[in-house]
């Protein structure tokens, strides 16, 4: 019997032995596999696929572009998948002086 756990180190399997008293954590290679939507974790080890989640960008972009005056910014949104998107931050009042 198998879980996926995640962790702040990412993701690991916590194994249960036959009886159900022991955990033993096995480390294994699992890598992201995503479409526009969702990701999925994949084992390079066995045949382990997930299920498949929606991405998850958070509220805080990074700033790609910086707005001005004249021209709008951009700020860049990343899921833990490696997923991007990106979305556009209204230009600044210009500033007569």
């Amino acid at each position: 019997f198998t879980v996926l756990r995640y962790d702040e180190n990412g993701p690991w399997y916590e194994c249960e032995s036959g009886d159900g008293a022991k955990l033993e954590v096995v480390p294994q290679t699992l890598s992201y596999g995503k479409d526009a939507e969702t990701h999925y974790l994949a084992c390079s080890e066995c045949e382990y696929v997930s299920d498949a989640v929606p991405h998850d960008f958070g509220e805080t972009g990074v700033v790609t572009t910086a707005p001005t005056c004249t021209e709008n910014g951009e700020q860049t949104f990343t899921c833990v998948c490696g997923a991007t998107k990106t979305e556009s931050i209204d230009k600044l009042d210009h500033k007569y002086e």
